[in-house]
């Protein structure tokens, strides 16, 4: 299911020859329950995909899911 996010950030902050990546996670309750498992890598000079597609995995806890 897609979930719409923006991602704000100052360009001032960005530093020349560095790499940059996007992460994300979804957590409740304070427990991780999803997490990206590949790296995403953004150039943030304007030609980034929009919008920016990010799989996210389900955590496994080994606890048993119920239904």
């Amino acid at each position: 299911m897609p979930l719409p996010f923006s991602l704000t950030y100052n360009p001032n902050q960005l530093k020349a020859g560095h790499r940059y990546a996007v992460s994300a996670r979804i957590e409740a309750d304070g427990k991780l329950l999803w997490i990206n498992s590949e790296q995403h890598s953004v150039t943030l000079d304007g030609q980034d995909p929009s919008p920016l597609r990010i799989r996210l995995e389900p955590v496994h806890t080994g606890a048993p899911i119920i239904h």
